[in-house]
């Protein structure tokens, strides 16, 4: 698996683990509401886009009438590619969110071998 960014530098942090069965891609998303990320494999290529409601420069208004005086995460619309592997199952990703944490497991497809045919 290879990864690219978009041209924006809000892109967040990503952690992509190997299992023999599965890869395992992180990404932080502190403060993002989870109805404003979206994932899509096509291609052999796992997108990850975000469009956060408080997006706008400057102050923003915050839940429980509090105004934002300096913000440090990145809360920026972004887009971010991820090259699958080859044996990669696009039909076999799960999605989980929780506590600013994205994790997308991704199948492998089952290894191809030599078809035993009987002759009869």
């Amino acid at each position: 698996m290879s990864t690219r960014y978009s041209t924006n530098a809000t892109a967040p942090r990503i952690d992509i683990r190997e299992q023999s069965d599965s890869w395992s891609v992180q990404a932080e998303l502190p403060g993002v509401a989870p109805e404003n990320i979206s994932a899509e494999a096509k291609d052999d290529v796992l997108t990850i886009r975000s469009i956060p409601a408080n997006s706008e420069e400057g102050t923003t208004e915050v839940n429980d009438g509090f105004t934002t005086i300096r913000q440090e995460w990145s809360t920026g619309p972004f887009e971010r590619h991820i090259r699958l592997g080859r044996n990669a199952d696009p039909q076999n990703i799960q999605a989980n969110y929780e506590h600013g944490l994205l994790t997308l497991t991704i199948g492998k497809k089952q290894k191809d071998g030599p078809v035993k045919i009987t002759i009869g």
